[in-house]
């Protein structure tokens, strides 16, 4: 598996979206608290976030699903959770956050359900469960690496007077994934074609 290269390339081709996910749990809420002053504020990111899930989640897949193949949503998904980063990086206040968070909240729920069906298309059925293992696990190590930069952009934008350091930083990480993914798969790299086989046996 580590030898299937546009598996490997695409795993890393996701660090966007693992590391805009974590943010959920240090620079959306960090951005709450600090434009309210209040430490409850980030529970409202949360709930944001449940909301939306709640209320679009299936919808939006459905809905996706009958309109253009799947590294395209992929993309369109990455490229949406990157510019959700930008409003606080331009306007203070609370607001602006929770708009970044519903936007992030967006993207992941276009792009996450096409990234998790996939995945197995790299490999025979068989391995289904290793090659999950092993994304999760280059993806991890890459996403604990973008979280460090955006750790360092923090503390650099708070010690420098430029608060609008971290949200850039993470804005210019779903771009950039997004346009990993959209490179590979002008590349033909991505298995984005259906298995008639696997649909029919499905059914």
């Amino acid at each position: 598996m580590l030898g299937n290269r546009a598996f490997v390339a695409f795993a890393l081709a996701m660090v966007g979206m693992f590391t805009l996910e974590n943010q959920l749990y240090l620079l959306l809420p960090d951005g709450a608290r600090e434009a309210t002053g209040w430490d409850g504020a980030a529970g409202i990111v949360f709930l944001v976030g449940t909301v939306a899930n709640l209320a679009l989640q299936l919808r939006i897949t459905k809905r996706l699903k009958s309109r253009g193949n799947r590294a395209r949503w992929i993309a369109v998904g990455l490229a949406v959770m990157g510019f959700a980063f930008l409003p606080p990086a331009f306007a203070a206040g609370v607001v602006p956050v929770l708009v970044s968070a519903l936007l992030l909240y967006l993207g992941i729920m276009i792009a996450s359900p096409f990234v998790m069906e996939l995945i197995p298309r790299f490999g025979r059925p068989g391995l289904t469960g290793t090659y999950f293992g092993i994304f999760y696990v280059v993806s991890g190590v890459a996403a604990a690496l973008g979280n460090t930069a955006v750790g360092w952009a923090m503390d650099t934008g708070e010690s420098g007077g430029h608060t609008w350091l971290p949200w850039v930083c993470c804005a210019l990480f779903g771009l950039a994934s997004a346009g990993g993914v959209g490179w590979l798969y002008r590349r033909g790299a991505l298995p984005v074609h259906t298995d008639p086989v696997r649909e029919r046996s499905s059914a």
